[in-house]
């Protein structure tokens, strides 16, 4: 849910000030057009770690072939860790903190709605029909082999705070009990938070999942921009 979150901030802001041209050119930069998922390998002891570097949205080939991926990888007995930072069991006060800390409303459902109403009135013209990442069912991906490896929103909260100190609710944050609404308060800013708390911390719990892990076969879905730090942390955790 969060780099969902953080995804579609990122697609407005950058909507409001763009043409359908420089827009659909800031998406293939970012691979969001690609056809296909280019699958990683790490190397971490004996264990065989395969990567798919996921993107929120993309194209509906796109999540055709990673459904196809994780077919193979399913029945060469490969176990998935999938990323999903889940609000539904959240303390009311925790998610509040954390609609600070992003700086906008936290929707649980209709980013699609919301994304074409936007693309409508800024008059956005798509090179090609994006869609969002199906839910981990749709890939045949259950318990039985497959387990969220993410962070809870108690857990980001803590380690934020541990990091900047306590998040203070304000009465503007206090006055919007529901956190699908954006409130009027200031975001609470601190240089470099971004990559501490989404990225860095995130990757941490990724790579000592897999250390502590017994199964040799284990296949990473998590975005793109976690690929890079969590080999990093397993290449120097390989060391040890």
């Amino acid at each position: 849910m969060m780099k969902k979150v953080i995804l579609f901030s990122i697609l407005y802001f950058t909507i409001l000030s763009c043409t359908s041209q420089i827009f659909n050119y800031a998406l293939q930069k970012q691979g969001i057009y690609d056809d296909s998922v280019s699958v990683k390998k790490i190397k971490y002891k004996e264990k065989e770690i395969i990567f798919l570097p996921m993107h929120h949205i993309g194209t509906e080939k796109f999540y055709t072939h990673v459904n196809d991926k994780i077919d193979s990888l399913r029945k060469l007995n490969y176990f998935f860790f999938t990323e999903k930072v889940d609000t539904k069991n959240s303390e009311k006060s925790d998610l509040m903190k954390l609609r600070k800390i992003i700086g906008f409303a936290l929707p649980n459902e209709g980013y699609e709605k919301i994304l074409d109403s936007i693309l409508t009135e800024k008059k956005i013209v798509l090179k090609t029909k994006i869609v969002f990442q199906p839910n981990y069912s749709e890939w045949k991906l259950d318990d039985n082999n497959s387990k969220n490896t993410d962070a809870t929103v108690r857990e980001l909260i803590n380690y934020y705070e541990s990091e900047y100190g306590e998040i203070r609710l304000e009465e503007c944050d206090l006055a919007v009990t529901d956190v699908s609404n954006s409130t009027k308060c200031k975001k609470n800013k601190h240089a470099g938070a971004y990559e501490t708390l989404v990225l860095n911390y995130r990757n941490n719990l990724i790579a000592n999942a897999v250390k502590d892990d017994s199964r040799q076969k284990i296949a990473l879905i998590y975005g793109a921009g976690h690929y890079e730090g969590v080999k990093k942390i397993l290449d120097s955790l390989d060391k040890k």
